[in-house]
């Protein structure tokens, strides 16, 4: 996957230049969420700047992972933790973790069953990435834009450089 190998690139920059290594990626992180997912049958896709990525030609970092599923009461919280992923907070757009060192987000909006059925499949290393198309992935960020609240609360966490809440 080029393009996955043009994310891990960006990541290794920016671990670089936060004096982290150079050999800091979301790679482990992706593996490990779709193991646990789909290992405990839930229908997941990657959304966000991740899913941006698959989409176009120019590299885009990102900082997190966004994951689209159905409901996330029926998130396998037990076997997330096992895996290496804490918990960090609950709040009404998302229930977010961290693992290996990078923040996820999972979100459970009703407009997002039909992207994730209608998500692509991309092979990293053995696992299967879902990743949601072009117009869905246009179609969230609109969704997102247009909700005043959202939208603050990810600006302020970029600009704060902490965790947004949902």
């Amino acid at each position: 996957m080029d393009w996955l190998e043009a994310s891990f690139g960006l990541d290794r920059m920016a671990a670089f230049l936060r004096g982290r290594g150079m050999d800091h990626t979301k790679k482990s992180a992706l593996e490990a969420l779709a193991r646990v997912l789909d290992d405990n049958g839930v229908p997941w896709a990657i959304i966000g700047g991740i899913a941006l990525q698959a989409h176009v030609e120019e590299p885009r970092f990102t900082k997190d992972i966004d994951v689209a599923v159905l409901s996330r009461a029926l998130l396998p919280r037990e076997a997330l933790a096992a895996a290496g992923f804490a918990e960090t907070g609950r709040f009404a757009y998302s229930d977010n973790f961290s693992g290996f060192g990078v923040p996820v987000r999972f979100s459970d909006e009703p407009a997002f069953a039909e992207a994730i059925r209608r998500a692509e499949t991309h092979l990293l290393e053995t696992v299967q990435l879902k990743v949601i198309g072009p117009l869905d992935l246009a179609r969230a960020k609109l969704r997102a834009a247009s909700e005043p609240l959202r939208a603050r609360a990810r600006i302020d966490s970029q600009i704060l450089g902490v965790e947004a809440p949902g």
